[in-house]
């Protein structure tokens, strides 16, 4: 018969058998490693109390956690959050996919068979110029050991004194930058601006000249220079003709007044433009009515007979020539036209015809001819100023021929073509014997010859008196 336990003891007991054969054999103590069959995952939450998210069908459930697709396991570059592959896990990329070795000198990198992101040695300084004798690569910048005498710039090689372009103020100086253009402050350099002169190297190795001066002081031009060219161009509304300018509408002027060119600027800013219509001055006294025709002014011909002095009796008065005898020649100047053939112009004038000692001349000059031409130049002389005490003086011709005229004028006439001037004179002498033979009248006629071949020839007429 077994001795009596007590339940409390038979329990205790039961129990310590149980820890005992959780102990590995000839261990003594509790084991406290958890990578055995009973250990306790801290990730698993199997049969735990907490309740595993629920994420979406792209992310992967990552110990405990959503992930997104995409994201890549930190530390380990060639692993990837890939739902399709591993809704639980990280999901290894392929060989030869990008991953980023975290090396900035090295920013190729690749992923191996084994899922390790692998870069390639030093790719920013793979190929270094000509100039180069090593490099290095530190957090991704290469470091460069240059021969003597050159500059590495922007990844080109020079050599000392080179320029990147001609006429610049840069420069190759290796004592001063062998990494970069080194500026000249001084000499001479090209803007690559035409109109500047006198470039030179400034502060900061600015290039820069001194502006061409365009300006012809005219007030109606745009004055500026384009390609080392000055330009004067002629303002709108505005022309510039033979150095005056003239707003648009404004009129040539020639010595009868308004003629017939006209200011159009969009037509030509630098002279007249042909007009039509409007009065003008042809310079002719032979026409009247003159008006503009396509830019010439002509005018209607006048007929014989409209003239003032077509007769011996409707003389122009000249006035007084050369009473005192110390006055020179001429008294004065008179113009005129002849038309058509055959017309004739008289002028008349006073003057001393002898004081004993002293003999007096008249002179008539002709000038401004027309070489193509006639003309009839005549003048006469009588002693006295009134018709009762008129009397005929004694007169030779040192050119010319002797000719009288009505009212006891006798004088000398002469012939020519083919010149520009010619004159005539007489000389006249008084008798004692006759009254007032100290003053007398003298006339004068300009005629058109009749071999002329101009139609209204014109002229200018100097007249008075001479000593002889």
């Amino acid at each position: 018969m077994k001795p009596w336990i007590p339940p409390l003891l038979v329990s205790l007991a039961l129990g310590a058998g149980c820890i005992e054969a959780s102990r590995p054999a000839g261990d003594d103590t509790l084991d406290s490693d958890t990578s055995g069959s009973d250990a306790v995952d801290p990730a698993d939450t199997t049969g735990s109390d907490e309740v595993a998210p629920t994420c979406g069908e792209t992310q992967c459930t990552i110990d405990g956690a959503c992930v997104d697709p995409g994201v890549i396991r930190q530390g380990q570059p060639c692993f990837v959050c890939d739902a399709a592959k591993d809704p639980t896990g990280w999901s290894q990329l392929e060989q030869g996919a990008a991953c980023d070795d975290g090396d900035s000198c090295s920013p190729i990198s690749t992923c191996t068979a084994e899922g390790t992101c692998v870069g390639e040695a030093d790719p920013v300084c793979l190929d270094p110029p000509s100039c180069v004798l090593s490099t290095s690569c530190t957090g991704g910048a290469c470091t460069y050991d240059l021969l003597q005498d050159t500059c590495l710039v922007d990844g080109v090689c020079h050599a000392t004194g080179d320029t990147p372009e001609a006429g610049s103020c840069a420069i190759c100086a290796p004592a001063q930058d062998r990494f970069a253009w080194t500026h000249r402050t001084t000499g001479a350099c090209d803007d690559g601006d035409d109109c500047t002169l006198d470039d030179a190297c400034g502060e900061g190795g600015l290039c820069a000249g001194v502006e061409m001066a365009c300006d012809d002081q005219v007030a109606c031009t745009t004055d500026y220079c384009d390609g080392g060219v000055c330009h004067f161009d002629v303002e709108e509304e505005a022309c510039y003709i033979g150095g005056t300018c003239y707003d648009d509408g404004d009129r040539s002027l020639g010595a009868g007044g308004v003629q017939c060119g006209v200011c159009e600027n969009a037509s030509d800013p630098s002279d007249w433009t042909p007009a039509t219509g409007g009065s003008c001055d042809d310079g002719d006294l032979c026409t009247t009515a003159d008006t503009c025709a396509g830019g010439t002014c002509a005018g209607v011909t006048l007929v014989v007979g409209q003239e003032p002095n077509d007769t011996p009796n409707d003389f122009i008065g000249l006035g007084a020539g050369n009473i005192e005898p110390e006055a020179g020649f001429p008294s004065g100047t008179v113009h005129g036209n002849l038309n058509p053939v055959g017309d004739m112009d008289f002028f008349g004038y006073g003057m001393l015809m002898n004081l004993n000692a002293v003999k007096r001349k008249p002179k008539v000059l002709l000038s401004g001819l027309d070489e193509n031409a006639a003309y009839e130049l005549c003048i006469w002389a009588r002693c006295g100023v009134s018709d009762v005490s008129a009397a005929l003086p004694t007169v030779s011709c040192p050119v010319g021929n002797p000719v009288t005229l009505e009212g006891s004028f006798v004088g000398c006439c002469r012939t020519i073509a083919g010149t520009t001037d010619f004159g005539v004179s007489l000389q006249a002498s008084c008798t004692e014997s006759q009254s007032s033979t100290d003053i007398g009248l003298v006339r004068v006629r300009v005629q058109f010859g009749s071999d002329s071949l101009v139609a209204c020839p014109s002229y200018t007429m100097e007249w008075g008196a001479v000593n002889y």
